[in-house]
């Protein structure tokens, strides 16, 4: 185990507030605890596996809503090479994860698409999948901005002082 710790160390890995592990260099070693227990680091990756999957089964259902025989594995690729375009920094992710679709779809699905106008389908796709996952979630984002008894703007001023 302190082999472990002097590869982490080994990396200049500071947290804050960071006490020392076994090998003597700043590293929170506590933080880490959860992983040696093994129960929960199944748990963890069985709900990650859960949580991807009901992600791409969202994507393939709403590409069956426009695209005939959509192989579920496709659905798997959209939903790799759209974290690419969610990694880019824009505002709810909107521009890069529309673009990333359109990429899919027109060049590596194109299959699927319609040989008239296979870059207007997969436009109107990507800008519908895009709503489809992206509302639910703004929708509870304000629910929960609610519940605190907070709105955008009060939030917008919160985050002002606060920075």
């Amino acid at each position: 185990m302190k082999r472990n710790w002097q590869i982490l160390a080994s990396f200049g890995l500071t947290l804050p507030g960071a006490t020392t592990c076994p090998s003597g260099s700043n590293l929170s070693w506590q933080r880490f605890r959860g992983l040696q227990q093994g129960g929960a680091v199944l748990q963890a990756l069985v709900l990650s596996v859960v949580i991807w999957l009901s992600i791409a089964l969202q994507l393939w259902c709403f590409m069956h809503a426009y695209l005939d025989r959509f192989p579920f594995v496709g659905s798997l690729f959209l939903m790799a090479i759209t974290v690419v375009g969610v990694a880019i920094p824009t505002p709810g992710g909107a521009g890069g994860f529309q673009f990333f679709v359109d990429l899919g779809l027109v060049n590596f699905i194109s299959r699927y698409l319609s040989s008239v106008d296979p870059q207007s389908q997969a436009a109107g796709i990507s800008n519908g999948t895009y709503l489809v996952c992206m509302v639910p979630v703004i929708l509870i984002g304000l629910a929960f901005l609610n519940r605190e008894g907070l709105s955008l703007s009060r939030a917008s001023r919160l985050a002002s002082t606060a920075a």
